[in-house]
């Protein structure tokens, strides 16, 4: 163990903002939990599978939309922070155009089809209207990450769940709960955390800002690999949710809800290093530094994750029949399976950012194509035999995959330039 650059990190600005960080998200857990379970107790798994899907297609929108702004955004600023007023101009119209367009072209494709929408005609038109202002949360919130204005992003991220947990808390007393009404409470909370992060971003620059195409159109050109990669990395992570629906219905997809859920608590870790590593090793000069920073930053991470998802196995089934309730038991052989692969998911988050900062390799793009489309075909054979449990496994499998890809690549991209070093 290199004792050296543990000390090294414990004592940086990049230990004190993770740790800072972990805290907050701890404070997000115990909200995010309570609102789930208090959401899953009173919607059943029905409901609860019909809130995770419209959440799920929220997401989708998303993806589609960013342009790969969210990466790109967080690369420029933090390399010239000159240029954060055109950054948020640009971030705004882009929310709205792009974001607006996946709504609007959307409803209109469920509109043609009816028979291919996932959710009911409430739900699905709330889930499609969240697109563009979720695409703006998520940009503004990439901009304050890439001035390394860390403690405001914590401080954003709580409110936005608290407002939510508040406006549920609203709806409970009123007895107007239904998946609905408790997606409108998030919309409301969404709406007032941009509201937050423009004005806190609007003060540290000191002209209005403004459009600028010049530098859109550069950024596309870095964002176009970063939206590719993230785009099929965020199908391999939900695609499975959307499938479940489909194959097995909407019971077994709030199950598996249930079981995402619970891991994405545990993958809020390896989020949170990635993100506040990320400016760091884009500030790096040579591709062998930040390989070998990523490296050493993977074996402990490693480690954590491992012993976080062992404590987290055993205790799961009492855990969801204490919190959810025995109805939603199915949950835990998934939760199982899926801790197993966050531990490598994990890595390839860390991994992942590595990539980016070496100014995005093709190969960053096409081994999440490749990923993507293996997961569909493992879930296209499992769910239909195995269920739950099947979409499980074609994850982590993917998981397992993708890491010992990423690793092999940079191990002889590292070694590569550290030659040269």
């Amino acid at each position: 163990m290199d004792i050296s650059f543990v000390k090294q990190t414990m004592a940086s600005d990049v230990f004190r903002k993770a740790a800072e960080t972990l805290a907050a998200k701890g404070l997000l857990i115990a909200i995010g939990l309570l609102t789930s379970v208090v959401v899953a107790r009173i919607l059943g798994p029905e409901g609860r599978g019909f809130y995770a899907v419209a959440t799920a297609v929220a997401a989708f929108g998303i993806q589609f939309g960013n342009a790969g702004l969210h990466a790109s955004n967080s690369y420029h600023v933090a390399k010239d922070r000159s240029l954060l007023g055109p950054l948020l101009g640009n971030t705004m119209a882009a929310s709205l155009a792009f974001g607006g367009g996946i709504s609007v072209l959307s409803l209109a494709v469920f509109q043609f089809r009816p028979d291919l929408a996932p959710l009911p005609k409430g739900l699905l038109i709330l889930s499609l209207a969240w697109i563009p202002f979720g695409l703006a949360f998520m940009l503004l919130q990439n901009l304050m990450i890439g001035i390394q204005d860390i403690r405001a992003y914590n401080i954003v991220e709580v409110m936005n769940r608290v407002l939510s947990i508040a406006f549920v808390a609203i709806l409970i007393a009123a007895g107007a709960v239904t998946a609905e009404s408790v997606y409108v409470a998030g919309f409301i909370a969404l709406l007032a955390s941009i509201f937050w992060i423009f004005r806190r971003l609007r003060r540290a620059i000191a002209h209005p800002p403004v459009l600028s195409l010049p530098m859109f159109l550069g950024n596309l050109r870095y964002g176009l690999k970063a939206y590719l990669a993230a785009l099929f990395a965020f199908m391999v992570l939900r695609i499975d949710l959307l499938m479940v629906k489909y194959i097995r219905g909407a019971d077994e997809a709030g199950y598996y809800s249930i079981a995402v859920s619970m891991v994405d608590l545990i993958y809020l870790i390896p989020a949170t290093i990635g993100t506040i590593v990320f400016p760091k090793l884009s500030a790096m000069g040579t591709d062998a530094e930040k390989w070998e920073y990523a490296r050493k930053m993977s074996l402990y991470l490693g480690v954590v994750l491992a012993v976080v998802v062992a404590v987290a196995i055993p205790l799961a089934p009492i855990l969801i029949s204490l919190l959810y309730g025995k109805a939603f038991l199915p949950a835990a052989p998934s939760f199982a399976i899926l801790g197993v692969g966050v531990v490598f998911y994990g890595l390839n988050n860390l991994y992942s950012n590595c990539l980016a900062a070496m100014s995005f390799p093709w190969f960053a793009v096409w081994i999440w194509v490749a990923m993507a489309a293996l997961n569909v075909l493992l879930n296209m054979y499992l769910i239909p035999r195995m269920g739950i449990v099947g979409a499980s496994l074609s994850s982590l499998v993917c998981y397992l995959a993708l890491m010992l890809s990423q690793y092999a690549y940079l191990a002889r991209k590292g070694g590569r330039f550290a030659g040269q070093a």
